[in-house]
């Protein structure tokens, strides 16, 4: 597979007489930057969800925000901090009175989460290296479960000219794990979201988490007007993506643990077009030299955004493949052929998915939803619709941002999301997973989730922020000896009901789960926290568990 990369790398980055321009970081789906963004700006969300932090992505953020460069208990302009490279670097009181010159020089901590950087006048290089801390503990009492989060690491972020922009993170955890996700390791033997894991000397969860990658603007076109007429962005790393503007993903979300990938975006006017190649793990069965047996999802999506209209509208398709020698099928390597076709053609057990999405954004109202069809018979969809063939899922969720008179920056989401039996999986190892995780929706199929979220930050008290996140999902598991569809790894063919899978058959489950997230900005980019954390399942596998903690956050 790497061999494959390099030569697509070689290929697409040295496209002839083509000017490379600057790329940027991105910012990162579902943490605290994003909320902000989306709080601060719905226009600036994105159904590719690749945020990159350039300047005019900033700038209107800033805008949005309100530019200041004092910090204090009153004034703390958040997206001005973040992005020194951009808004020029300064100390907070804290920082100068650490000292830190005499210890680094002058490149020690010149701004409070820039750590050591270089860096050089008017040229857009630079080269920055982090601590990180990811820190969260609650002890058991009072009812409460004991939870233990001591993650430690580093990121190297940099810009070389108007060539590349490179990043990477890595942290190792310590962690007492709640209930609930012990509950799932037990069932699966994996945490969600995680690789690899052990069990220290005394009784700790014990893992690594990295992610990098380096993006490359390709190709770029504007008018006389500095219009952008077309574009061509590349990236390449070890990492997760997101498809969709709400919080769950029904085509491709982060839920699963980072791989290798690579991704091409194109703009040309309105037209938007992303392709991804990912390797993955199939199913943890190891080939002659023990390293995992493999699997390759390609994926591309098309979008036609209508600007006046406040309206998108996307259509992705999807392919899962494996082979006997653990290759990649260059079969799917044409970046815009209809996969399905091919995977006929072929004759292969390919697992072959279509999706239709849209987003329409009017004032502060913002409405999306998805539609995923992996196999769906329109002869059956109204004289059969409870039919095992029809797998499918859908998603509906609304945005409202909350003034700017009292919030710095303020929205509330409210989704629903509906998969049926059996969606996602296939009759061999090309479920649609990787390291046995789901790569779409946590609860895979076979259940209905409505979720309700908000994020503010309060004008008056800007480095106060407030994070909550309630959801209740109905959902039906396979028995020991019967598949109702409840789990994606199962072989469809083998499903119960004789044809017909009926919504939430099996082991009927019902769960709660809410969390408050209080935060509040020591410093930028440092943030302590108080979380109160709810999780409570009736019926199957019934479990109640709760917790309050206090945690760090650092980078």
């Amino acid at each position: 597979m790497m061999n494959i990369f390099r030569i697509l790398v070689a290929v697409v980055f040295a496209a002839g007489p083509i000017r490379v321009r600057a790329q940027y970081r991105f910012i990162p789906v579902h943490s605290e930057m994003e909320d902000r963004l989306i709080g601060a700006s719905l226009s600036q969300l994105e159904s590719f969800r690749q945020h990159r932090q350039s300047p005019e992505r900033l700038s209107a953020l800033r805008l949005a925000e309100g530019w200041d460069t004092v910090f204090s208990a009153r004034r703390y302009a958040y997206f001005t901090w973040s992005n020194p490279e951009y808004s020029g670097y300064r100390k907070t009181k804290f920082v100068r009175g650490l000292g830190m010159k005499r210890l680094l020089g002058v490149r020690g901590w010149a701004h409070p989460n820039r750590f050591y950087v270089w860096k050089q006048e008017n040229a857009g290089d630079y080269f920055a290296i982090n601590p990180v801390i990811d820190g969260v503990y609650g002890p058991k009492a009072a009812g409460f479960d004991e939870v233990l989060l001591n993650g430690r690491g580093a990121e190297v972020m940099a810009q070389m000219g108007d060539d590349v922009a490179l990043y990477s993170k890595v942290l190792d955890y310590q962690a007492v794990l709640p209930a609930d996700v012990q509950q799932y390791q037990r069932n699966r033997g994996q945490i969600p979201g995680v690789g690899m894991h052990t069990t220290n000397f005394v009784g700790f969860t014990d893992y690594f988490l990295a992610t990098g990658y380096m993006d490359v603007k390709l190709l770029e076109r504007r008018d006389t007007g500095q219009q952008l007429r077309y574009n061509i962005r590349a990236t390449m790393g070890y990492d997760r993506q997101h498809i969709g503007v709400g919080y769950r993903s029904l085509i491709l979300s982060n839920v699963a643990p980072p791989s290798l990938f690579l991704q091409v975006l194109y703009r040309l006017g309105p037209f938007r077009y992303q392709n991804i190649f990912k390797e993955l793990i199939r199913d943890g069965s190891v080939d002659l030299s023990l390293a995992y047996n493999k699997k390759y999802l390609a994926m591309h999506r098309g979008s036609l955004v209508f600007e006046k209209l406040g309206l998108e509208v996307g259509f992705s398709e999807s392919i899962v493949q494996t082979r006997p020698d653990n290759r990649l099928d260059w079969s799917y390597f044409n970046p815009i052929i209809f996969y399905r076709a091919v995977e006929r053609d072929l004759g292969s057990p390919d697992n072959a998915m279509i999706a239709f999405d849209a987003k329409w954004q009017r004032g502060r109202w913002m409405a999306y939803g998805q539609l995923v069809l992996d196999e769906f018979h329109v002869s059956k969809a109204f004289t059969q619709p409870e039919s095992t063939v029809n797998k499918f899922a859908q998603q509906l969720g609304v945005y409202y941002r909350l003034g700017s008179k009292h919030w710095n920056s303020a929205y509330l989401n409210l989704e629903y999301n509906r998969v049926r039996p059996h969606t996602y999986s296939h009759y061999s190892a090309n479920h649609y997973t990787h390291r046995r995780q789901s790569l779409a929706h946590p609860l895979e199929s076979n259940f209905r989730e409505l979720v309700l979220r908000g994020f503010l930050v309060p004008r008056a008290l800007p480095r106060w922020s407030l994070r909550f996140l309630g959801l209740v999902a109905w959902k039906g598991y396979n028995s020991r000896n019967e598949n109702f569809g409840g789990d994606i790894l199962g072989n469809y063919q083998t499903a119960a009901g004789g044809g017909n899978s009926v919504m939430l058959s099996g082991l009927f489950q019902r769960r709660f789960m809410g969390e408050f997230d209080l935060g509040y900005a020591l410093q930028p980019g440092m943030t302590v926290a108080l979380r109160w954390y709810r999780y409570a399942a009736e019926g199957y596998q019934a479990l109640g568990s709760s917790a309050v903690s206090l945690g760090l956050r650092w980078n």
